[in-house]
């Protein structure tokens, strides 16, 4: 008899509209509205979607076990963090973001910076991630009609000559990079079997026509450490911070019972959204 009027009384408890539990504490629908209120409308859709859904409720998972240990750490009792907290309980929410923001900030300043020589180490492992493929740089002249296109060929003159000596035709020069690609474009076939300084015939593109010029061919190259280094050490920097917030949230998560009601999640719909 005392059993069952716990339970009853534990029930009476708990709020309406459970979309999630974490150990003793709960994520309703109302705590999905209330962070979907803060979301710009244009971006709401994303959330409401099935797979969105699941990723907010997950967030809001994250914030409150990493507020939790905002807490313990006393980040909390900071002067300028408790500045940034907001006193208004229905946007209560919003102290639990900042505080897991902080946490994080608070943990990746303990990470140790990338060493040279563990980013040169990773460079000697990994060198076929810095080729920098074959190249051709062109220059592309493109006009509205063939016969236009086909007049400046003839003439053998400069693009940017030919664009002075005939500003009545509307011409577009410009340079750019041409490398393989598994699809193969009549552009890409023709830079590669053009030698330096070579003009195309005139191609075909969807609004116009164009000539090619070869201006320069580089071939294919491994990157040295030195070039890649500022660049590598960055790269390799954030994916340890990565790696770090992951490992957070796999520990925080560690040894708490969090259950997800599927069914009132993927009934939930956000009416004061958009």
């Amino acid at each position: 008899m005392f059993q069952s009027c716990t339970k009853k009384q534990e029930e009476k408890k708990q709020p309406a509209g459970i979309v999630a539990s974490i150990g003793t504490n709960f994520i309703t629908t109302d705590d999905l509205t209330r962070v979907l209120r803060e979301v710009p409308a244009a971006t709401q859709y994303e959330y409401l979607t099935e797979e969105g859904k699941r990723m907010l409720v997950d967030m809001i998972i994250d914030w409150k076990l990493m507020a939790q240990e905002a807490v313990k750490t006393g980040l909390d009792k900071s002067e300028e963090i408790k500045a940034k907290l907001v006193k208004n309980s229905e946007r209560g929410f919003i102290n639990e973001q900042i505080l897991s923001n902080e946490y994080l900030q608070y943990r990746i300043k303990l990470l140790k910076p990338v060493t040279d020589a563990e980013a040169e180490q990773y460079y000697l492992g990994h060198r076929n991630e810095f080729v920098v493929p074959e190249r051709v740089n062109v220059k592309r002249i493109v006009f509205d009609a063939k016969d236009k296109a086909l007049t400046a060929f003839r003439k053998g003159m400069t693009f940017e000559e030919f664009k002075k000596q005939h500003p009545d035709i509307r011409i577009k020069i410009d340079t750019l990079w041409v490398q393989h690609t598994e699809a193969g474009s009549e552009m890409e076939r023709t830079a590669f079997s053009l030698k330096k300084g070579e003009l195309s015939d005139v191609l075909a593109v969807q609004k116009g026509y164009y000539i090619l010029r070869v201006e320069e061919k580089l071939l294919s190259r491994t990157q040295s450490f030195d070039e890649i280094k500022k660049a590598l050490n960055a790269r390799l920097q954030q994916e340890r911070k990565k790696e770090l917030v992951e490992k957070i949230r796999t520990d925080l998560r560690r040894g708490i019972n969090i259950n997800i009601n599927d069914i009132i999640l993927k009934n939930y719909q956000c009416k004061e959204c958009g």
